[in-house]
């Protein structure tokens, strides 16, 4: 278990240090790991719900997920800084509108390769 928490803190903190060198802004780069790290609390909660043990499987799995989190992250936080709008919001909006259906097929063919 211990193995586990301290995989989890590394990944994340070469999560920030990734996110911060990619898309030049610290700010962005904690948002990003903060919600990479409830990714990882979902994950764990859905685990403990289905009544799985902690075994090298699951632990490793953990640990992958972090990885397969931050490509998503890193593409939105990136169209985010990089957007010329003027508001706050503006911004979000053409964020959505410039990478979300690539994000979303994305994610839907890793889940197709997983299964």
């Amino acid at each position: 278990l211990e193995e586990t928490f301290s995989g989890i803190g590394l990944a994340l903190g070469l999560s920030l240090v990734v996110l911060m060198i990619v898309t030049g802004n610290i700010i962005i780069a904690f948002y990003a790991v903060f919600t990479i790290g409830l990714i990882v609390v979902d994950v764990f909660a859905f685990t403990v719900l289905v009544g799985w043990s902690l075994g090298v499987l699951e632990s490793v799995n953990y640990v992958v997920v972090i990885g397969m989190s931050i490509d998503y992250t890193v593409h939105m936080g990136n169209a985010f800084t990089s957007s010329k709008a003027d508001t706050r919001n503006e911004r979000v909006v053409l964020t959505f509108q410039r990478i979300a259906v690539s994000v979303l097929s994305s994610a839907v063919s890793t889940l197709l390769a997983i299964f």
